[in-house]
């Protein structure tokens, strides 16, 4: 059995993220976008820029550093939406100074169809 936080295969590259290792866990295809997004943690608050999208999660910019493992509530300001989507719970998979990625964790079935849609549109 794997301990529970292994340590990394490459102790040189601790703080950096490779674009591979990204692709291999991702489980939907993204679409490229630009919107605003608010995020919301244990005694955070933080704004961004949306810059991809999925069914399972979306890369965000921000001057708001995060680390891997932060759980969140989301609210972003898709294209052609009148009100934010708000994402219940979502978790940082990956931060890299300025850029994080996260998974959504909590999405009402409302949101999944609205991300189904969008995602379909863009892609």
């Amino acid at each position: 059995m794997a301990p529970e936080h292994a340590p990394p295969r490459n102790p040189e590259l601790v703080g950096t993220i490779n674009d591979e290792e990204i692709m291999e866990d991702r489980t939907s295809s993204r679409c490229p976008v630009h919107c605003p997004i608010v995020f919301k943690g244990d005694r955070m608050l933080g704004k961004g820029t949306l810059t991809n999208l999925s069914l399972s999660g979306c890369g965000v910019e921000s001057t708001t550093i995060l680390r891997k493992g932060m759980y969140l509530s989301v609210a972003m300001n898709l294209p052609n939406q009148e009100s934010p989507m708000d994402i219940g719970l979502a978790t940082v998979r990956w931060s890299l100074g300025s850029k994080f990625g996260l998974e959504f964790i909590r999405t009402g079935l409302g949101e999944q169809a609205q991300l189904r849609r969008l995602v379909a549109q863009n892609s």
